[in-house]
């Protein structure tokens, strides 16, 4: 078992911290100033099934790790929700992730005019990343990226 699979589907927090370090450790999260650290939110059920979103636990040992090494460090903020229900990405075969998410996110609150830094577990087609960077500069944000944790192969 792999550490993300035992974070999400083991709920073993444990192995969020060295994660999270990995994440920190990122160019597009040590080398450039954002007004908001964005975990990509899980939808009711998943998160209700789940118990935390996966996403946020990482974003938030990250930024604990920046932090220790004397950084400053954007807030974590839930400024995007899921508008609807989507189908587990992972479930999918690829062609038909990206429409599996297209308009599922919008911000919540006000984002315009800031740098935002979306984090998520895993990405594979990159579908998810890209439905929450669209949805935040449709409302206007400064700057947006997308960090991942892992990479897969399709």
């Amino acid at each position: 078992m792999t550490a993300i699979t035992a974070l999400k589907f083991s709920r073993d927090l444990a192995v969020a911290g060295p994660l999270g370090g990995l994440l920190a450790d990122a160019d597009s999260f040590a080398h450039h100033e954002w007004d908001a650290i964005v975990p990509v939110p899980l939808g009711r059920s998943r998160l209700i099934q789940r118990g935390f979103n996966q996403a946020e636990v990482l974003a938030e040992r990250a930024r604990q790790a920046r932090k220790l090494g004397g950084h400053r460090v954007a807030a974590l903020r839930r400024l995007l929700r899921r508008r609807r229900a989507t189908v587990a990405q992972h479930e999918l075969p690829l062609a038909a992730r990206q429409a599996n998410v297209a308009g599922a996110f919008c911000p919540r609150g006000s984002v315009r005019g800031l740098r935002l830094l979306v984090i998520d577990d895993v990405t594979t087609t990159g579908a998810t990343l890209i439905a929450c960077l669209a949805a935040l500069r449709r409302a206007g944000a400064r700057q947006v990226a997308g960090l991942a944790l892992l990479r897969t192969l399709a």
